[in-house]
């Protein structure tokens, strides 16, 4: 097809009916005079894009956001999608969240808002979080979220920090396991709940420094799985005081109470035995109890005097 310029006194009246029907499809012109409203894009519609690179229907270039945000901008910076709705940036799309009512909020403080999530696939294959309630955070990056409604899940929640101030109801709850074979286990406050002491000779565990991101409340249970000759001390952070040892197939909760000081008035210690309990009489009784019994054991002697 040959493409040509219109005819002056020819046919240059259907070909200003043409450019001007293109043009006002997707452009904003209520005066037909030179106006600085006139030209603005309106009622804008993208044609699909299709499976081959560079055809998506929309892409922005990354660059520098503004220095100072503008109500109604979209912005991107090569890591996020960010749009400012009044005189703050917002996350746009996060990670397969869908945001409703509320929004993450970059560089700034995210209040009281609710929360709605469309599960990423990779995460929650089938289902979805329901009844979420109210979502609060101090910082949405680093601080922690307090769930103030219920929490209904059918499918694993990850979190750095939650607190929860209504019941979490949940078929299996799975404590954090760790099993260590060395002669020192140096406790952090992320370390896991459930501590295996499993070196072949006394074994030594340091608790955490309750001056440093300990809560009050904050629990572990160490387990003692050393040899029948041998025992773990637990001592508070660095090994400064002790503050109980296990005997072989013995147990104790530590439960952080202060964070005032690392002694032993900041740690409540809860023992627990693991051994059976020997029903012996004479026959099978040595000197120092039940032939069989182990380090712990508590035995009955039913020897008739």
């Amino acid at each position: 097809m040959t493409r040509r310029l219109p005819v002056v006194n020819s046919d240059d009246g259907a070909w200003g009916d043409w450019l001007n029907n293109f043009l006002l499809k997707e452009h904003f012109d209520t005066t037909n005079t030179p106006d600085v409203a006139n030209g603005g894009h309106k009622t804008i519609t993208i044609r699909p894009g299709t499976t081959a690179a560079a055809t998506a229907p929309l892409k922005f270039t990354s660059g520098a956001l503004m220095s100072t945000p503008e109500a109604g901008a979209m912005e991107y910076d090569g890591t996020s999608l960010l749009f400012t709705p009044a005189t703050t940036r917002y996350n746009a799309i996060m990670n397969g969240l869908g945001l409703s009512g509320g929004q993450t909020v970059i560089g700034g403080t995210l209040t009281t808002q609710n929360l709605s999530l469309r599960p990423n696939a990779a995460d929650l294959t089938t289902g979805a979080i329901a009844t979420l309630g109210t979502l609060e955070a101090t910082n949405s990056t680093t601080g922690s979220v307090t769930v103030a409604g219920g929490l209904a899940v059918n499918k694993r929640v990850y979190a750095t920090d939650m607190t929860v101030t209504n019941a979490i109801t949940a078929n299996a709850v799975i404590a954090g396991y760790a099993a260590t074979a060395t002669t020192t286990v140096t406790i952090t406050v992320g370390s896991a709940y459930q501590q295996y002491c499993t070196y072949s000779g006394n074994q030594v565990v340091n608790m955490p420094d309750v001056t440093s991101s300990v809560v009050v409340g904050q629990q572990w249970q160490i387990i003692s799985q050393v040899p029948s000759t041998n025992y773990v001390t637990i001592n508070t952070t660095g090994g400064t005081n002790r503050l109980i040892q296990l005997y072989p197939g013995a147990s104790a909760t530590l439960t952080c109470v202060s964070t005032a000081n690392n002694n032993a008035a900041s740690w409540s210690v809860s023992v627990g035995v693991a051994h059976q309990i020997t029903v012996a009489n004479q026959a099978t009784v040595g000197t120092n109890g039940p032939l069989n019994a182990a380090v712990g054991d508590i035995w009955i002697d039913t020897t008739v005097v």
